[in-house]
């Protein structure tokens, strides 16, 4: 069809198949593409189609015209219908195809299928692993990381795939959508399928979920690595890479911050009190990393005296609002963010101009990805501080990015 447009040399056949080619060469120039981003170029094709299709039922009953017994004009009936056969006959591959995806298309999703099924069995408060690929998880039941990810030049976030970050996370989510794309090109993703290959090889397949009769979508799978890991540092060549990487600021101290709040609430304090001290190199006035850090410090300085309240004392001596801060600090450290944000509400509640219990609930609200808390929670604390001061314009121009990033 697109053929005999050309051919026919009129511009306005020229401008409906210009439009659809320059789309889809452009298209076949990204290294990385999916199905859907042929949408736009459907409605011209449709077009080109139907012009197709007119032209052809013209010439069929022409043909059939011309072939009729000499003399004897061809019913319209019968180039009626058999043009019509000749339409049918050319329709049934296309018809099949279009059955078969509406089928398909009507089948519950593997990342829904996904989802329900951490929902049901990964315990309330689990650490979770995933890329960008459809896996939508509660925000206030689990604590996710995201695998940073971006669909050009995908070989700059290498260094946040090395199996090692995600050991003591309780599940890590992957997708064969992305491993298939990086199967195109070995070389170029080398280090990167050696971190999926590693977790095909060697690491514990908890669940899969494969697209068949029941499912469609990419397979997803869900990993969990088998053996104990011990609270040592990160081997130095591991953050050394990242931080050597020509990557955005903004991606490795976001990393690198939930997965030191992870490694708190795992109770891996030497792994968490590393990764904060190397996200202080990056940005030393991070208020979120200093508060974390102080905690394990204050924890590992009386480390005795806190396991008693975390033990569950449920009746506290009356205390000033500076020992129910650093309270909450010590069970934040730990790992402890339910009894910590009492300890903090509690000092509120004695004094509301205690900054650092607002700087607490924070850490713990961005732990859990409740965003709307964390803005609920910088709005109180700008309330208490002088108009003007430094810590006032910290606080709002953190209070603005949150709310920008707002979907």
């Amino acid at each position: 069809v697109s053929g005999w447009l050309a051919a026919k040399r009129d511009r306005k056949y020229y401008l409906l198949l210009l439009i659809p080619v320059l789309y889809l060469v452009m298209l076949a120039s990204w290294k990385m593409r999916a199905d859907r981003y042929i949408f736009p170029a459907i409605p011209f094709l449709l077009m080109i189609a139907a012009v197709g299709i007119t032209r052809s039922l013209e010439a069929i009953t022409l043909r059939i015209g011309s072939r009729w017994k000499t003399g004897i004009a061809a019913p319209a009936s019968a180039k009626a219908y058999a043009a019509g056969i000749v339409v049918v006959l050319l329709m049934i591959p296309s018809f099949r195809a279009v059955t078969g995806y509406q089928r398909t298309a009507g089948l519950p999703d593997t990342r829904t299928a996904a989802v329900e099924w951490i929902g049901g069995n990964a315990k309330p408060g689990s650490a979770i692993a995933a890329g960008p690929f459809g896996i939508e998880l509660s925000k206030t039941k689990y604590i996710t990381l995201p695998i940073q990810f971006t669909a050009v030049n995908s070989e700059r976030m290498t260094p946040f795939y090395n199996p090692e970050w995600y050991k003591d996370v309780d599940l890590v989510v992957v997708s064969d959508f992305d491993y298939g794309r990086y199967r195109n090109e070995p070389e170029r993703f080398r280090e990167i399928l050696g971190y999926l290959d590693t977790l095909r090889s060697s690491w514990e397949l908890v669940r899969s979920f494969e697209p068949g009769d029941s499912l469609t979508g990419p397979a997803i799978r869900l990993y969990r690595y088998p053996g104990e890991v011990t609270d040592e540092p990160f081997p130095s060549q591991l953050p050394g890479q990242l931080l050597a990487s020509e990557l955005e600021t903004e991606r490795k101290v976001a990393f690198l911050g939930k997965l030191g709040l992870i490694l708190s609430v795992q109770g891996k304090l030497t792994r968490s009190e590393q990764l904060f001290k190397i996200l202080l190199s990056l940005e030393p006035d991070n208020e979120t990393a200093k508060k974390a850090l102080g905690g394990l410090r204050a924890f590992r300085a009386s480390p005795g005296k806190t396991d008693n309240r975390v033990a569950g004392k449920a009746s506290r001596e009356p205390a000033a609002a500076g020992a129910l801060v650093a309270e909450g600090d010590s069970l934040f450290a730990i790992g402890n963010l339910d009894d910590a944000e009492k300890s903090y509400r509690d000092a509120l509640g004695k004094d509301r101009n205690q900054v650092n219990a607002y700087l607490g609930l924070t850490m713990i609200y961005a732990a859990r990805d409740e965003r709307n808390k964390v803005v609920r929670t910088l709005k109180e604390l700008l309330s208490i501080l002088p108009p003007g001061s430094e810590d006032y314009a910290r606080v709002q121009g953190q209070l603005k990015s949150i709310e920008g990033d707002n979907p």
